[in-house]
């Protein structure tokens, strides 16, 4: 009798294990599954982090073509601008020059026209101050 009491406590202890076994192998299944799904999850967020990577390296290469267009442009610019003060220089320059040669312009005719009337007079003709009469 104690035999078949062992035999019983044995297959208790076997339908035990199995159950337990059982319970592992669903647990197991499980685990995998879900590292399955963390797999796929941590490959999509692989990819999308090697996706913002190129986008963040195209806009920093975007950027430093604008920088360099901006340093381009500006550099244009400043060379424009100093062409521009040159010329107003050479302009500011010739201006006054014209405005010197008209006023020994206008010195020069005033003393003709006094030298005119001088002679004028000095021939008896009647000088007025628009000339002779």
């Amino acid at each position: 009798e104690e035999t078949k009491r062992h035999e019983e406590l044995m297959i208790k202890a076997i339908q035990s294990a199995k159950q337990t076994a059982n319970s592992l192998a669903e647990e197991t299944a499980r685990t995998r599954a879900s590292c399955a799904g963390l797999d796929k999850d941590l490959n999509t967020s692989r990819m999308l982090e090697n996706s913002a990577a190129l986008s963040v390296k195209d806009v920093e290469e975007q950027i430093a073509a604008e920088k360099a267009r901006a340093t381009e442009a500006q550099e244009s610019l400043r060379a424009k601008l100093a062409d521009a003060e040159s010329r107003k220089v050479e302009i500011q320059a010739r201006i006054h020059s014209l405005m010197e040669e008209e006023d020994r312009n206008q010195k020069d005719i005033a003393e003709a026209e006094n030298t005119s009337r001088q002679i004028q007079k000095e021939e008896g003709h009647e000088v007025t101050p628009d000339g002779v009469s």
